[in-house]
């Protein structure tokens, strides 16, 4: 379905944004940080719509402290398989809500949502941290995401310097503290 004549943020908050279901999360980010805040969880690109990864899920490198996109919506403006268009949420309709949320399209198309957002940080900082061994990778992995650390954390498997593979992990933070305090441990 091409949503992108439904593409208007219609209004920022303090804690949430409306907006169609056509907007990118690059709008969506453009109009909340103009207030200071920012969507909780963010894809890697930003130029996909909101409808589009909240049909999916919509996984960030914030997701294991703030969950998916999904978990960040207040409400859905959909349009059911009967013609309808409803409102629904946690409250309202939840098993619709629930349905359509992760849904694939399958229950409802969404043509509008209420996205939960956060304070912005003033800055960030990105960590790249390579790796040879999956074993000492993913054990530091787990290490950062337990004890909150950084801000965001994503993995990737990447071409090795001598060929074969190698592991990035990728972390930003908000944080004052210095590298030698962030790599305790790792």
């Amino acid at each position: 379905i091409d949503m992108r004549a439904l593409a208007r943020v219609h209004d920022v908050d303090a804690s949430v944004a409306d907006v169609d279901a056509g907007a990118t999360w690059r709008a969506v980010l453009d109009a909340a940080l103009s207030r200071g805040l920012t969507p909780p969880t963010l894809t890697d690109y930003q130029d996909l719509s909101v409808g589009g990864t909240l049909s999916v899920g919509g996984i960030g490198g914030a997701m294991f402290r703030y969950g998916a996109q999904v978990d960040n919506v207040a409400a859905l403006e959909v349009v059911t398989g009967g013609g309808r268009r409803v409102w629904c949420s946690s409250t309202r309709l939840p098993r619709l809500f629930e349905a359509v949320l992760a849904g694939l399209g399958q229950c409802a198309v969404m043509t509008r949502a209420i996205v939960g957002l956060r304070p912005a940080p003033e800055r960030v900082r990105l960590l790249d941290l390579r790796y040879e061994d999956l074993g000492t990778f993913a054990a530091d992995a787990r290490t950062v995401v337990r004890d909150g650390r950084f801000d965001t954390v994503q993995g990737f498997v990447v071409p090795g310097v001598a060929g074969g593979w190698a592991y990035l992990l990728e972390a930003t933070t908000s944080s004052a503290a210095g590298e030698q305090t962030l790599l305790a441990g790792l």
